[in-house]
């Protein structure tokens, strides 16, 4: 890491504000290098004062219809607020059901996780 570190700081220019250089060596040492090019969008995401749209990723195991994308929508959208971004993808392994992200928050109805949690209950029983 020190090498990196002298590598960076090596690297920029003399007359290099003291943020920016903090900033680049704080994602260097997170390792979070990789988010440097969100950076401008996230200060000015910031400073405009707007919140970034939230993601709503709905995996399902079958296709659903444009009729249960857009209850669901609704549904999602009177729980979460407005501003959601969906996005609706099929995963045959779910076996039926839904798993739903919206934001941070996990809502895991299928039924392979319904499986996995028996599985697992059934394996602590038998220890």
């Amino acid at each position: 890491m020190d090498e990196k570190l002298a590598a960076l700081t090596a690297a920029l220019p003399s007359d290099t504000p003291a943020e920016i250089s903090n900033l680049l060596k704080l994602l260097l040492q997170e390792g979070d290098l990789d988010l440097l090019p969100d950076v401008p969008a996230a200060l000015e995401q910031v400073a405009s004062g707007r919140a970034a749209p939230t993601q709503a990723e709905v995996v399902s195991a079958v296709e659903l219809s444009p009729e249960e994308q857009e209850k669901l929508r609704h549904a999602l959208i009177a729980q979460h607020g407005e501003g959601l971004v969906f996005t609706f993808h099929v995963n045959p392994a779910l076996m039926g059901g839904l798993r739903v992200r919206v934001g941070d928050r996990l809502i895991d109805t299928s039924v392979a996780s319904r499986l996995n949690a028996l599985r697992e209950s059934l394996t602590a029983a038998v220890r």
